[in-house]
């Protein structure tokens, strides 16, 4: 063998033996040991055992209510109580309309009514008057001892004046009641001539108008913000994505305040399309609290993933190809942990073995 080959030998020996040595060395170091020291202050986290929960997350923002305010008939505008900003009370008159073709009707309506009660009245008069003779004639020939067929001609003359006189009554009553019913109709549609407020709450739209222009029924005569019923509103969600959530709930001002989806009508969805906010997913507040109409929140969907398990913040974990592992926390210093994990979410990963409930955990800032 020549000197080159020989050399070449010895070469591949040598590294073979540093190749081996080396292994050894990272055997011997994945055990766990002291991996460095914690001389400034680490972000930790506890080992906990409970459920294991998937979380997302989205912004929100505080709104109040708005009640629209359509014009009840149709009319021309009388009178605008109200301007863009006030504060109305509920009941408060907003808007008067007029209709003089109905007002006319109505006065007609209860002209004729008053006519025929008037009527029915001294019809009756007369009608009993008549009664109340043919009963006396009646006892008279009794008492003379007219013939049988005389006093029989004028019993029947008296039932038979009493019996119309009753149906008199019937019809009338009928008529009445009626033009009563008519009156009745022609004043609710003139009450809603006036527009008043549904609740308590500031205008915040107020259709431009001017006296004696014609508006149609179900035109928008304005919007109230109603700060009794507020609401938070977040980005637009999928309604199937929200129904299969198991925990809804706003986080405003570090607290934590139920929710309760509340789909927008598609009417509602068309009229946020075309404006400039956008459209969004609405949300009711279950309980009340510290929020007001302009607060941000956080809007929280949590689903369980896991029952009584342990977890710590997927952050907490370390990889080295071959192995997971976490440090422990122990007396202000860093040892390494091989772990075993299992189900895990976006932020939080199953412990199955490795730590107890209580250990502290490094957490990778």
């Amino acid at each position: 063998m020549s000197y080159w080959n020989r050399l070449g030998v010895k070469c591949a020996v040598v590294c073979l033996m540093v190749l081996l040595l080396s292994g050894c060395e990272k055997k011997e170091q994945s055990v766990p040991v002291l991996s460095e020291s914690a001389g400034t202050q680490l972000e930790t986290a506890v080992v906990t055992r409970g459920a294991l929960f998937e979380m997302s997350t989205y912004d929100g923002k505080v709104f109040p209510e708005l009640k629209e305010i359509t014009f009840g008939a149709e009319g021309t505008v009388a009178e605008v109580k109200v301007a863009l900003g006030d504060t109305v009370k509920k009941g408060e008159t907003l808007f008067l309309l007029k209709n003089e073709g109905l007002e006319e009707e109505l006065a007609s309506l209860k002209k004729q009514l008053r006519d025929s009660e008037v009527n029915k009245y001294y019809e009756l008069e007369i009608q009993k008057l008549e009664l109340e003779i043919q009963k006396l004639t009646l006892k008279q020939k009794q008492e003379e001892k007219a013939p049988a067929i005389e006093i029989a001609q004028i019993q029947a003359n008296y039932d038979r004046q009493k019996l119309l006189l009753e149906q008199y009554i019937k019809v009338k009553d009928f008529d009445e009641k009626k033009l009563q019913v008519k009156i009745e109709e022609l004043e609710k549609s003139l009450n809603s001539f006036q527009i008043t407020a549904p609740v308590d709450g500031k205008v915040v739209y107020l259709k431009e108008t001017h006296l004696s222009m014609p508006v149609k029924e179900g035109d928008i005569a304005l919007y109230l913000a109603d700060y009794s019923g507020l609401y938070i509103q977040s980005e637009y969600l999928e309604e199937a994505l929200v129904e299969k959530t198991e925990m809804v709930y706003a986080l405003i001002k570090g607290r934590e305040y139920p929710l309760e989806y509340d789909p927008y009508t598609v009417e509602e969805l068309l009229r946020m399309k075309d404006s400039t906010t956008g459209m969004g997913s609405r949300f009711r507040f279950k309980e009340s609290g510290d929020y007001a109409s302009g607060d941000y929140g956080c809007i929280c969907l949590k689903n369980k993933v896991e029952n009584n398990v342990l977890s710590i913040p997927k952050t907490a974990l370390n990889s080295d190809g071959e192995e997971t592992f976490v440090y422990l926390v122990i007396d202000g210093s860093l040892v390494k942990q091989v772990v075993k994990t299992g189900a895990e979410t976006s932020i939080q990963v199953e412990i199955k073995d490795g730590l107890k409930e209580g250990d502290v955990v490094y957490v990778k800032g």
